[in-house]
């Protein structure tokens, strides 16, 4: 059971190409999306949700293709976008007994799965949606995508808006889910898949850099990951690596991805996947380069 991708790939226009020939297979698990600004994770997530068609390439569930037929794929979904939005005059129970009249699940099971869903996100199912922060409603949202226990389950941004025990218990209930749903989480709140995600999927210049467990990502980095700190104003050494820089102190820390030591002060450190994800995407931009688990 996978959802799998072939050689997709979409266009804005004639000209912009944002997603290049992808491939890409999701299997059973958490599979963590990252891609900077540009990368083609929105369309990628738009796609998979069925709600966007792709210039060519083909989509499949259970080997069904969802680009000529999607409602084989949207019968089992749960969808939750970046830009959530729920009618505010309705409770959150309401909210949860309309999204799953859509889905045509029975109403008993309904009102039972969704004070069951509210209940563990600390949401009371009779409180309108007009009087709930943002926090709340991102918690209804991640609660209407849970309903109906879907096979194939896409979060966009899902943690945005909660703080840390919120996000904690997210990753609990993800943790939680009965059966073996195929689960695509897309965030820059990179942290969020530390402990959470079976595979990671890089997403660069609209490709996959690479796909396949977190370790294997953070081996890649092993003894190439330098870091030092200088004097703003002094000049940045030649590197033949990507390079990350911020502000520490007063000082420059510059974070640098090559085999050999590039400046005096450098010294080798540990990588964590936010590394990972700000310098290996940098350095694997081409199909030649592009590394498939």
């Amino acid at each position: 059971m996978s959802l799998q991708i072939d050689g997709l790939v979409y266009r804005y226009g004639t000209a912009n190409e944002v997603l290049r020939g992808l491939n890409l297979d999701l299997t059973p698990g958490v599979t963590g999306l990252l891609g900077g600004n540009g990368a083609g994770k929105s369309t990628l997530i738009r796609l998979l949700a069925t709600l966007l068609r792709p210039s060519s390439g083909a989509v499949r569930w259970r080997g069904r293709d969802v680009v000529a037929r999607p409602e084989t794929l949207r019968q089992v979904l749960g969808y939750l976008p970046q830009d959530f939005a729920a009618y505010p005059h309705l409770t959150a129970l309401e909210f949860l007994q309309y999204v799953g009249a859509l889905k045509r699940l029975p109403a008993t099971q309904v009102r039972r799965q969704g004070n069951e869903l509210l209940g563990e996100l600390g949401l009371e199912p009779g409180r309108l949606l007009s009087s709930c922060s943002g926090g709340m409603r991102q918690r209804v949202g991640i609660a209407q995508a849970l309903l109906g226990r879907p096979e194939v389950l896409i979060l966009d941004e899902p943690t945005v808006g909660l703080d840390a025990e919120q996000r904690l218990k997210f990753k609990q209930l993800l943790a939680a889910l009965p059966g073996t749903p195929v689960i695509v989480l897309s965030t820059h709140i990179v942290t969020d898949l530390e402990g959470t995600v079976d595979r990671v999927a890089l997403l660069a210049a609209g490709q996959i850099a690479f796909h396949g467990p977190p370790l294997q990502l953070l081996s890649r980095l092993q003894g190439q990951l330098w870091i030092w700190r200088q004097a703003p104003d002094e000049e940045l050494v030649s590197v033949a690596g990507p390079c990350i820089t911020a502000q520490h102190g007063g000082q420059l820390e510059v974070r640098c991805l090559q085999a050999t030591q590039p400046h005096r002060a450098a010294r080798l450190m540990s990588p964590t996947l936010e590394d990972a994800y700000r310098l290996y995407a940098q350095q694997a931009l081409t199909p030649r380069s592009a590394a498939h688990a």
